[in-house]
């Protein structure tokens, strides 16, 4: 069913089922891989701040760009309660600026919702966000 996505090279994938379905044992099975990413848990919260905070406040993003540009290599972020970014239409903006590569180079979201009807379909294109139901 998702095969048509594979071409596509997706930015970012989100987990979406009830609870208890295994979206967040699959980040973490991420987590514990050596599979040529760095994979950094962040909670919804700290990722609205960052991306709605004045540039002067703001810290996290700044650092992992510099890690992605040091090693070359792409910086996985995993985000629980995915839909809480998706409330706020300013979040949702910078959520998909961020997606799309504006500013922002070898940066990937691993997101996991139990509530996939409060995505805007906007961040559901396949240059988003590719949906993994479980």
């Amino acid at each position: 069913m998702y095969k048509r996505h594979v071409s596509l090279r997706p930015r970012s994938i989100l987990m979406s089922g009830v609870p208890g379905t295994g979206k967040t044992l699959t980040a973490e099975l991420f987590l514990s891989m050596d599979n040529g990413v760095f994979f950094l848990p962040i909670t919804a919260g700290d990722l609205d701040f960052e991306l709605t905070a004045p540039l002067d406040k703001r810290w996290i993003m700044e650092r992992i760009e510099r890690v992605a540009a040091e090693t070359g290599m792409p910086v996985v972020l995993h985000v629980d309660d995915m839909e809480k970014l998706a409330e706020d239409p300013r979040t949702r903006t910078a959520l998909m600026n961020l997606m799309t590569g504006h500013g922002r180079r070898n940066i990937l979201i691993l997101g996991s919702t139990n509530k996939p009807e409060a995505f805007p379909t906007q961040l559901l294109q396949p240059d988003r966000f590719v949906p993994v139901s479980y």
